[in-house]
Parts: C-alpha cells; sequence; structure tokens
C-alpha cells in the first residue's frame, strides 16, 4: 500500500494521520514544527518550575 520511498516510521505516520501521500521533505518539515513547539512549551515548562521552586526556596528563608 506504501511506496518503498516512504518506509520510515515518521513518513508511514504522517501517511496514516492525514490519509494521502506526502513525500518526506513535507513529514520532516511537519515534525521539525512539532518539535520546535514541544521544546518551546518546555521551555515555558521548565521556566516557570524554577520560579516555583525559587519562589519556594525565598519563603523558606524568610520564616
Amino acid at each position: 500500500m506504501l511506496p518503498d520511498k516512504c518506509s520510515d516510521i515518521l513518513c508511514k505516520g504522517m501517511k496514516d494521520k492525514y490519509g494521502l501521500g506526502i513525500d518526506k521533505v513535507k513529514a520532516k518539515k511537519n515534525m521539525t514544527r512539532l518539535i520546535k513547539k514541544l521544546i518551546f512549551r518546555h521551555k515555558i515548562m521548565i521556566y516557570l518550575f524554577a520560579r516555583l521552586v525559587f519562589l519556594y526556596h525565598d519563603k523558606n528563608k524568610i520564616f
């Protein structure tokens, strides 16, 4: 069903998701965009976590 060109799991996953033949370049572009979004989200999470820890640490110093 899938062409030999799209043997890697990444491309197969893309094809299964959208149900149409997407070339590897487009699949990789989508994946990099997804990864960038994830990294950005994690940066925000890490920042918030660091702030939380820092605030907690300061409160412990005060009391």
